[in-house]
């Protein structure tokens, strides 16, 4: 309990990839869901990048906050195409059978 309080994320956008620093799980999603479906939102149609590769560890909660951003980016006509799925991401949308829905969760990147 003690690691997870002290957990933290960041959202660092570069164009058109944005890149997840850090711990993504249920003590951390809220700092970044916001910002994350902003971007988003600024990006023209077309295609961008969600970057995990700097990822220590998720949960479910991660999982959730992919969903969501894989869900805004369609609704404004971008392809998010997602990089470098940490393993634990991989298993949990395996288990959940959503890998069909994260691009790179089958290939286990990470």
């Amino acid at each position: 309990m003690q690691a997870d309080a002290a957990a933290t994320i960041r959202l660092d956008v570069q164009g058109s990839e944005l890149r997840l620093i850090g711990e993504l799980g249920f003590a951390t999603v809220t700092q970044v869901l916001e910002a994350g479906r902003r971007a988003i939102g600024a990006m023209p149609a077309g295609h961008a990048v969600l970057n995990l590769s700097e990822v220590d560890r998720t949960d479910t909660a991660g999982l959730a906050l992919v969903v969501d951003w894989m869900r805004a980016a369609r609704a404004r006509k971008l392809e998010l195409a997602v990089r470098a799925v940490p393993r634990q991401l991989a298993a949990i949308a395996r288990v959940s059978d959503l890998e069909d829905l994260i691009p790179g969760a089958d290939a286990n990147a990470a």
